[in-house]
Parts: structure tokens; sequence; C-alpha cells
């Protein structure tokens, strides 16, 4: 027969020192999680540090996500082409801040707010467009 590499029923281990049923034994040499975080179900998954929401908002980089909220209000009516003007250059200097430390996110959130954008440039110039050939 094979050794058990689990400690799990060992006759040479105590059952008082023995891990519970299911659980790794303990290595004497292994630290102590004193973090408070615990590593995700996956190996090689770490957990989103003090981000309660998963790192889908991305708060440590504003530009992006001022670019993006103004680059979902460029599409109302009338205000559209000077808030798609906004949200490029608030996007592109996002783009640029997650260069520069690639630990803050946002990308995402600016190459959106730059696809509103230009679909409101383009929808606002080709109403104005239309209506001058209308008229």
């Amino acid at each position: 027969m094979g050794h058990d590499p689990s400690n799990q029923n060992n006759p040479n281990i105590p059952p008082s020192q023995q891990p519970p049923y299911g659980q790794p034994p303990q290595s004497p040499y292994a630290t102590p999680n004193t973090s408070g975080y615990q590593a995700g179900p996956y190996p090689g998954q770490y957990p989103q540090q003090g981000d309660a929401t998963g790192g889908l908002i991305p708060y440590k980089n504003p530009l992006a996500l001022i670019a993006y909220y103004t680059g979902v209000a460029s599409l109302i009516p009338c205000l559209g082409l000077v808030l798609s003007l906004v949200a490029i250059v608030l996007a592109i200097l996002g783009l640029m801040a997650v260069k520069k430390n690639p630990v803050i996110s946002g990308t995402a959130h600016a190459w959106v707010a730059i696809a509103l954008s230009l679909f409101s440039i383009f929808y606002h110039v080709g109403v104005v467009v239309l209506m001058s050939v209308l008229k």
C-alpha cells in the first residue's frame, strides 16, 4: 500500500492532531492567513481587494468613469454633440491614465464612451443633414 499524504487516518498521528475530515493537512511551516482575504476557488485567482463591486466600477479611474456617463448622456438630443466631444477627451485621458498605471481599471468604460460618442456624433450630424435636405 502507498503512503497517505493527507495524514487522514494515519495511525502514527494522534486523532486530536489530525485535520478534520475533508480538510487538507496543515504544514508546520505554513504561515497563517492574517490578511483577511481568501483566495478564489480556482488556482491563481485572487479577489479584488477593497472593491465591493468586484472591479466593475473603475472608481480608481474617475476620468474613464465620467467619460462613460458623459458618453451615455451624449445620446440626449441637442446636447449630444457637446457631450460627445467632452466624453471623447475624457476617455482618451482615462486610457492614458491606465497606460501609466495598469493597476487602475477603466479601459472598457473608456472604449464604450468613445463608441457611444462617435455614434452620437454621426447620429446628430445625420439628423441635421436630413433636416436640411428635407427643408
